[in-house]
């Protein structure tokens, strides 16, 4: 079986089957390469294809998607990475009965060969942004009205979604963006403004954003897709103004803050559907990790996202590992493991991603400290939260299969 076990590589051989993901089934993401994944590129390298010179539907059936789909389907998952894949590391890869209807019926026919589109397209094919994140740029990056470039990507934009949407009544969701900020897009921003929400009953927006952009003025502007706003998660990454300016670097936490209270009134309207804070665990930020999700559970976000720093090539080699604090011979490991021994970190509303693992070993080691009647009060308290909230995520899934688009 998988293990959960960060000192143990998962058998790629024996690990998975039975369990199977379903984003090779549903899902595309568009890169700053011009590459086509149909998976995270972090989680999974291997591309299906350039989207910037072929068609959609024939890279979504290309020779890469089909041997992806294969590897899902036996169970071997061949493409992966099972050490960094948040799915496969927290235990929440579904089983198959816990997959949408046609999702189901591909695999048990071993379709590798899918007739319907995606379901969910994310762009991530423009890297502007208001920030300049050490964890992922050295400047700030955006376009101009006049540059070419603008008008490539927003036509682009364009051009996908009518791929998707040639039957308007389709489900379709589109992720803005994994890239830099939606809104401090031109090209994203103006797509969005444009297009006619009303034309189109089951498209859902999902947003990737850092928030500082996210105001009541950018709300307004957006108003012909009101009605089909999904999913936010903001990237924050800290809980306290000085950690706030290094990690997220040309931000202001009071303003982030101000419009996080905004957005958790659209939601408390449901005017959106999903509200989670996302925080990209470092070496700079980890000793925040409990007061962060403290913080976001109490304001009323739907679910707090932890992972593990990514390297995206903005830092030295050397730099990078220093920011690495789950690795067992970084000097502040032990000090890690402790910090995420925080009750809080079980809490329901706390989804550990990739660090999930660690969150047990700080468990585990806390347990050991304890004296026998505290560490099973401990096991059964930690055990009925694990059970309320698991039986929480099946009603949830079972509601988003049987109305995948509903808010």
């Amino acid at each position: 079986m998988y293990t959960n076990d960060p000192n143990k590589e998962n058998d790629p051989k024996n690990g998975l089957k039975g369990l199977f993901c379903r984003h090779p089934f549903t899902s595309v993401e568009l890169h700053l390469n011009q590459k086509a994944y149909v998976c995270c590129p972090s989680w999974m390298k291997k591309d299906i294809g350039t989207f910037t010179t072929d068609n959609l539907m024939n890279l979504w059936n290309s020779e890469s998607a089909k041997e992806i789909r294969e590897s899902i389907i036996d169970g071997s998952y061949r493409f992966c990475d099972h050490n960094l894949c948040p799915y496969i590391q927290a235990g929440t890869l579904p089983n198959l009965l816990q997959l949408e209807k046609d999702v189901q019926d591909n695999i048990l026919n071993k379709n590798t060969v899918l007739n319907k589109p995606p379901k969910s397209v994310m762009f991530t094919f423009d890297s502007s942004c208001n920030l300049s994140c050490p964890s992922c740029r050295s400047e700030k990056i955006s376009l101009t009205a006049d540059s070419p470039k603008y008008k490539i990507l927003n036509e682009l934009s364009h051009e996908i979604t009518n791929t998707l949407l040639k039957d308007p009544d389709a489900h379709v969701r589109i992720n803005i963006t994994g890239s830099g900020d939606p809104f401090a897009s031109l090209a994203f921003r103006h797509y969005l403004e444009k297009i006619d929400g009303s034309k189109y009953p089951n498209l859902r927006f999902d947003f990737q954003t850092n928030g500082l952009l996210f105001t009541p003025l950018m709300w307004e502007r957006m108003n012909k897709i009101h009605g089909n706003i999904g999913e936010v998660f903001v990237s924050i990454d800290a809980i306290t103004p000085e950690t706030y300016a290094i990690v997220r670097k040309g931000g202001r936490l009071e303003v982030l803050l101000e419009n996080m209270k905004f957005l958790v009134s659209l939601r408390r309207a449901n005017k959106i559907a999903h509200l989670q804070a996302n925080f990209v665990v470092q070496q700079k930020n980890y000793k925040e990790i409990p007061a962060f999700a403290k913080a976001f559970v109490e304001l009323g976000c739907d679910s707090v996202y932890f992972s593990r720093i990514t390297d995206w090539g903005s830092y030295p080699r050397d730099s990078f590992f220093a920011q690495c604090i789950w690795e067992e011979t970084h000097p502040e490991f032990d000090n890690f493991i402790s910090v995420l021994s925080d009750p809080i970190m079980g809490h329901h509303k706390v989804v550990a991603g990739n660090i999930t693992s660690y969150i047990e070993l700080a468990s585990k080691r806390k347990r050991a400290s304890m004296g026998r009647v505290e560490a099973v009060s401990y096991f059964l308290i930690s055990f009925l939260k694990r059970k309320t909230f698991n039986l929480l995520k099946k009603i949830k899934k079972f509601l988003a299969i049987q109305h995948p688009n509903k808010k």
